[in-house]
């Protein structure tokens, strides 16, 4: 014979009750590792700029659904422009970065630096009918340092 029994509030507060050790328990032990993990792992800042890129009168042929090398040009063409040593330079003396490090490293190690912490992707390219083409990139900093 099956008992038909439903648990009612009270049946819930009196199984907490005789569990709040263990509860309490549990709650200190994950709340620890939690603060343990936060304080040991390093920051990370990351700054993200999204760039659009509109252009008119461009062949449908070159900027077909399937086709981003066109895209991935243009990307690497602005890529190249911003990454000249010149502008990283004003960059890295405008934002004092590498200011820590002192005299250790030389302007080649700062910019070298500074160009592996940099990543750009392509978002999307979306193809108009008339042969107006727009991309759409992120551009990304991240480093360990603010």
């Amino acid at each position: 014979m099956k008992s038909e029994y439903e648990l009612s509030i009270k049946d819930y507060i009196a199984i907490i009750k005789d569990r709040a050790l263990l509860l309490g328990i549990v709650i200190v032990v994950v709340l620890a590792a939690t603060v343990g993990v936060a304080i040991s792992v390093p920051p990370i800042y990351q700054s993200t700029g999204t760039i659009l890129v509109e252009s008119q009168q461009i062949s449908p042929d070159l900027v077909s659904g399937g086709n981003n090398t066109f895209a991935d040009e243009r990307i690497e063409v602005i890529r190249q422009r911003v990454m000249t040593r010149e502008n990283l330079l004003k960059i890295i003396d405008k934002y004092n970065l590498f200011a820590d490090r002192g005299s250790r490293f030389s302007e080649t190690d700062k910019i070298e630096q500074m160009r592996s912490a940099i990543a750009v992707a392509t978002l999307s390219t979306f193809v108009k009918g008339r042969g107006e083409a727009t991309v759409a990139f992120t551009v990304s900093y991240e480093d360990k340092r603010a």
